[in-house]
């Protein structure tokens, strides 16, 4: 009994040796100095540890951790392999062959005659995440396929606790244009706007070169933004720019930017639009009217706006209208066949002096042109003589009427001492009288008729040369005849 119980105490002893044994090989394979776990298959084995060969096995400012994968060949010929790793990326081979990717050539190790092995070097890089920093460790698991059977190799790079690294953001640069008009609508006829050009930086890099266009505006011109005056549009900056262009059309047109990063090229674009209001036709009517006075008058006439004839042959109340532009007009008036204007006095409305009217918008407007026939001149009432003697400049001397000679005998007294009759003494010839006059002669004598001026000229002289001085001679010859102070007598006889 106590054999038995001696045997089962032994072989459990054995068991647990056996566990322990185990155990240690499992712990030691987990070593982190170590790093080591092979497999062999035939001439071919692999084997994959940290690769210290540039240093310490990881770079904690790259974030990456480094392996190594060594190829064995032992056979006399070069052999095909293929590595498989999902979380490393390959850097490079070294050693007796080569790799192109993930397939590798092992050169030949040995010869039947004098042996030897081929080793194929293939560095790895990994990684190093956030978990790894918590855990103090990277992990990496490969396999290498040789003469389709696959040796799997495994190895751990102790990196100890770290800082979850903060990725590096791949570059991406951006731009923005946003583009706004001073305003959206113009009246009739159009007007200046001013566009305003907004640049952004969307992208995670600096942007240079920038500049922005208008496919209607010009020039673009840059007013503000560059806080740093770097000529670079940094992501925090908001770039200014303005345009000013004047509008006759409704338009919509385009702005773009540009931007640059390294050999990358941003561009954005952006429109805005400007209404310009369509004109509105307005009319308005501007109407000239006829006054004739007397209203009885039967001159005509013909009418005419800015020199347009909108009314002819009209007489008092007439008129004429004419669809107009606001603004000022002229209004006018012709006259019409048989009809001179010379023989009226013309006037306007208060509202259209000289026959100008300004034409409000949307409003009509009317303008009356007066003619007032000229008075009639009078005739004068003829006189005795039913010519009247026009003056000229020199005046032509008329003939002198014929009166008949006449003789004026004035008593002579009878002398006391003398009882026969003797001549007269001799006397100084007489001055003739107004009433003398010399038989015998065809016109008056120097007494008879004051003699007119020897210029031709003046008032006594047209007075003398009159009907009314023949009317005042006769009438004086009749009283003097009637008075019995003129004596009609033949020259020479004496009266006893």
């Amino acid at each position: 009994m106590k054999t038995q119980l001696g045997r089962i105490a032994k072989r459990k002893l054995l068991i647990g040796m056996a566990l322990a044994a185990a155990l240690i090989a499992v712990g030691l394979s987990f070593d982190r100095t170590e790093t080591a776990r092979a497999q062999s298959e035939g001439s071919v084995t692999a084997q994959k540890n940290v690769d210290t060969s540039g240093g310490p096995g990881f770079d904690m400012t790259a974030m990456k951790a480094f392996f190594v994968i060594s190829i064995t060949n032992s056979t006399s010929s070069s052999q095909q392999v293929a590595i498989s790793d999902q979380g490393a990326t390959f850097v490079s081979t070294s050693g007796a062959g080569s790799c192109s990717g993930w397939n590798c050539t092992v050169n030949a190790g040995h010869d039947d005659q004098h042996g030897g092995a081929s080793v194929l070097q293939v560095h790895l890089s990994q990684p190093i995440t956030s978990s790894a920093c918590v855990a103090g460790h990277v992990d990496n698991s490969a396999s290498v396929t040789w003469n389709e059977t696959a040796i799997g190799v495994w190895a751990r790079a102790d990196i100890g606790l770290c800082s979850p690294p903060t990725p590096t953001p791949t570059p991406t640069p951006g731009i923005h244009l946003a583009k706004a008009a001073s305003t959206n609508t113009l009246p009739a006829g159009g007007g200046p706007v001013t566009y305003t050009y907004t640049v952004t930086n969307t992208g995670n890099v600096l942007l240079t070169g920038i500049t922005v266009a208008d496919d209607v505006c010009s020039p673009v011109t840059y007013q503000s933004g560059d806080a740093n005056n770097d000529g670079k549009l940094d992501i925090a900056e908001t770039w200014t720019y303005t345009c000013t262009q004047t509008l006759t059309a409704s338009t919509t047109n385009t702005g773009t930017a540009t931007g640059h990063s390294g050999d990358a090229t941003v561009t954005s674009q952006s429109q805005a639009s400007v209404t310009v209001e369509q004109s509105q036709t307005i009319t308005q009517t501007l109407t000239v009217h006829k006054v004739v006075s007397p209203a009885s008058d039967g001159g005509t006439f013909d009418l005419t706006i800015d020199g347009t004839t909108v009314a002819s042959g009209v007489g008092n109340g007439g008129s004429g209208s004419l669809q107009v532009s606001a603004g000022q007009h002229t209004v006018g008036e012709t006259a019409h066949a048989g009809t001179s204007l010379s023989d009226y006095t013309v006037s306007y409305s208060s509202n259209c002096p000289n026959g100008v009217v300004t034409v409000a918008a949307g409003a009509n407007a009317d303008c009356t042109i007066t003619n007032t026939r000229k008075s009639t001149p009078e005739t004068p009432t003829p006189t005795a003589t039913p010519e009247t003697p026009t003056p000229t400049a020199t005046p032509t001397t008329t003939e002198t009427p014929f009166i008949p000679p006449l003789v004026v005998v004035t008593p002579t007294p009878t002398p006391t001492a003398q009882p026969t009759e003797t001549q007269p003494p001799t006397q100084p010839p007489k001055t003739p009288t107004a009433i003398d006059t010399v038989a015998g002669e065809k016109t008056p004598g120097p007494a008879a008729t004051p003699k007119p001026p020897e210029t031709g000229t003046g008032a006594a002289y047209d007075w003398f040369h009159s009907n009314q001085a023949l009317e005042v001679i006769a009438l004086f010859i009749l009283s003097a005849v009637l008075s019995g102070l003129v004596v009609l007598t033949t020259p020479g006889k004496k009266r006893d």
